[in-house]
Order: C-alpha cells, then structure tokens, then sequence
C-alpha cells in the first residue's frame, strides 16, 4: 500500500510523533508494510500469528523503547505532535 492508504505514526528528526490517518482503502490486494513485515515474521517463525494493528505496535513500542514510554496512541490522536523523551534539538 502506498503512503496514503496506510495508517500510523511518523517520528521527525526532531523526535515530535504524529499520527498519519490514511486517506483512502488500499486498492485490490495491497497491504501496509507492517502487515507485510509481520505476515513474514509468522511465516518465519519469528512471531506468533495474532491480530495486530497500529495501536497495538504502537503501544509495544512504548513499552521496548524508554524514549517512547508515556506516549499512547490516544494521546496522539488528540491531534498535537507530541515529544519523545530526549528531543533532539533541531538543524542551525
């Protein structure tokens, strides 16, 4: 699926998270590169099979990376980019 077809979440380079809505359905048999990525994982042996969206990656994220934590997905679909622990400071 292209960009616009696929929801979740974008980190700048200055660490601010947003969430990317999709725009419209995937066309035909098209999927998002994290279903792909974990539909390989399973075939793999590497993951379980088990349903798995957005939130859901989002929110094991926060628990694996210190610099997520505190960050849910409600809180990003409040709408404001929010900060990862640690910003890094923009470009001069």
């Amino acid at each position: 699926a292209s960009w616009a077809e696929t929801e979740g979440s974008y980190t700048s380079s200055t660490g601010r998270v947003q969430v990317a809505r999709r725009a419209l359905a995937p066309a035909a048999q098209a999927r998002p590169a994290w279903e792909l990525l974990h539909r390989l994982a399973v075939e793999l042996g590497i993951d379980q099979a088990r349903a798995l969206s957005p939130r859901i990656l989002f929110a094991e994220m926060a628990v694996a990376v210190p610099a997520f934590s505190g960050i849910t997905w409600g809180r990003l679909l409040g709408g404001a980019a929010l900060a990862v622990h640690g910003e890094v400071p923009g470009g001069d």
